[in-house]
């Protein structure tokens, strides 16, 4: 191998390395030394000026060609010019339509916006997530190198990726590095440190909100408006007239079907704000990018969770101004109890016997029981045993067994947490297909809450507004069915 052979696969491992986000490993670093032995071996045998000129070759193609997304390795391999490089690099404008600008020089500007602080921002980011023990799907390269640094030398870093000056930074105490990042981050809210803990933020607030504890999704109706104003202009079509016998001479009797108006739907906006503070960040409290946030991602969707359980308690009152189970809805049973076979028989057939707006009979299958803590071990065994005992001690087969696989039990603390001590109530609702009992609507559909950093003058810190926008409307009274229930002693008391 010659030395320009040499040079080129010592460009070659270095680029590799780069395009990672990484500094050679062992194995490369082993060939781009044994590279270097036949670089120094040619120096010695008067190649030094050939070898220069090759370098710089090297050096500029490689340039042009990351700022233009191109391989290098075959204009390097086939000795190709520089110019030849440029040429190749405006044919890919060209291609692509991108605007190419003249520079003061004469020469071409090749360089082009490209993802490269993206790059950076997401593999410092995911740095930050490992580093405080999250799981990272898929790391950014380059994220390893960033997890055992501290929260200052990662603004130390991205403040010298901004342009600062790195010795100056390195001289800095962590509260000085504090106080100039979050100056920096005011004056240039595009700054690196500040974007890099946005996605920090962010990659941990959405993980944590999809795994939130809730249940309100799995028996609501999910929607979505696209503005906050009162949707009160959704109409029922309702069934034409029964056809009548008309007698002899007789005449036929006019009909005009009538519209029932929905009930009204409209968003609500919920907001909270969290700061990173001084100590944290001195502290090098790297867990605060993830635990904070994280509570807030709880904490929106518990939100939700609350707004739908407390309509269901609190028997609010509905589109036709009275409460959701009053005794014309024909929707509670009278006496509360706790879960068994006749019971949910009763109200499978309270259910199945409503009629719609029209009075006209619907066909209404049960899909969900709804229940506090306390009763889903009674329901199991309710519509998963094949038989029952009889008055009589016999055996007979059990007809929720054959309901088993299309009644699913949902779970909720948040219904113990409303009764306290007193009764507790449970629910069998509609399928959602039948009936639109409740839904829960979103503005343009996104349900996961908005987190943005704000900057407040005045302030030497980071703050976030976490917000999201949300209705909860109860839409038809013929999707559910309640039982008071019993009060559920606790095991402990």
């Amino acid at each position: 191998m010659g030395a320009k052979d040499a040079l080129r696969r010592q460009q070659e491992l270095l680029e590799k390395a780069k395009a990672e986000g990484r500094n050679l490993n062992s194995e490369e670093q082993r060939e781009f030394d044994s590279m270097q032995t036949i670089i120094d071996a040619a120096s010695t045998e008067g190649d030094v000026d050939g070898l220069q000129i090759e370098r710089e070759r090297c050096k500029q193609i490689v340039e042009l060609c990351k700022d233009m997304e191109l391989d290098p390795t075959e204009f390097i391999a086939n000795g190709a010019s520089i110019e030849a490089v440029k040429d190749a690099a405006i044919q890919k404008f060209k291609s692509e339509k991108r605007p190419v600008t003249a520079q003061p020089s004469g020469d071409v500007n090749l360089k082009v916006k490209t993802d490269e602080r993206d790059k950076y921002t997401r593999a410092v980011a995911d740095g930050m997530l490992l580093k405080s023990g999250l799981y990272v799907d898929k790391p950014a390269a380059g994220a390893n190198d960033f997890k055992s640094m501290s929260l200052r030398d990662m603004a130390i870093h991205a403040m010298a990726q901004d342009g600062e000056n790195l010795d100056t930074l390195m001289r800095m105490s962590p509260s000085e590095v504090y106080d100039k990042v979050t100056r920096a981050g005011f004056y240039n809210p595009t700054s690196a440190f500040p974007a890099i803990m946005d996605t920090a933020i962010n990659k941990a607030y959405k993980d944590e909100y999809t795994l939130a504890p809730t249940t309100f999704e799995k028996f609501v109706k999910i929607g979505s408006l696209s503005d906050f104003k009162a949707h009160d202009n959704y109409w029922v079509t309702g069934p034409a007239g029964e056809f009548k016998e008309v007698p002899e001479n007789g005449e036929i009797e006019a009909d005009i079907p009538k519209d029932m108006a929905k009930p009204k739907r409209q968003l609500k906006t919920f907001a909270r704000q969290f700061s990173m503070s001084r100590q944290a960040f001195i502290n090098d409290d790297i867990g605060f990018l993830t635990t904070v946030p994280a509570r807030y991602a709880r904490s929106a969707k518990t939100t939700i969770n609350k707004m739908v359980y407390n309509a269901l308690y609190n028997d609010v009152v509905i589109y036709d101004g009275l409460p959701l189970f009053d005794a014309s809805h024909k929707n509670s049973l009278v006496t509360g109890s706790a879960p068994s076979a006749e019971v949910i028989n009763k109200m499978i057939l309270a259910l199945a016997t409503q009629k719609d707006e029209f009075d006209q009979s619907i066909v209404v299958n049960p899909r969900t029981i709804v229940a506090p803590v306390g009763y889903a071990m009674d329901l199991y065994k309710i519509f998963n045993s094949p038989s029952i005992n009889t008055a009589g001690n016999t055996q007979a087969a059990n007809p929720l067994y054959q309901l088993r696989n299309n009644i699913q039990i949902v779970e909720d603390a948040t219904l113990n947490a409303l009764a306290g001590t007193s009764a507790v109530p449970w629910y069998l609702m509609a399928d959602a297909a039948d009936v639109n009992t409740i839904e829960v609507d979103f503005l343009n559909g996104q349900q996961v809450p908005t987190i943005r950093r704000m900057e407040n003058p005045g302030t030497l810190g980071f703050v976030w507004d976490i917000y999201f926008d949300v209705g909860v409307t109860v839409m038809n009274h013929r999707g559910i069915v309640r039982n008071k229930g019993v009060a559920i002693a606790n095991p402990l008391a």
